[in-house]
């Protein structure tokens, strides 16, 4: 029950900094500092994770196990 009750967490979590990202408008924001990638992975992916953990207490060294 443990297991199931930290991922609702997680995905509520996920839910909080999609939305925050979206209230501040960081897609718009790297638009307006020319930012350019060469990747296939979004910035706001990135942020999203880095977010994520951090609030859920990982560390983001071990955060991919």
């Amino acid at each position: 029950m443990n297991i199931i009750r930290q991922k609702n967490t997680e995905n509520e979590l996920h839910n909080i900094v999609h939305q925050f990202t979206s209230l501040i408008g960081l897609s718009k924001l790297t638009k307006l500092v020319n930012y350019r990638r060469n990747s296939e992975i979004s910035l706001m992916k990135v942020i999203e994770w880095l977010l994520t953990t951090k609030f859920l207490g990982r560390s983001l060294y071990r955060a991919h196990e």
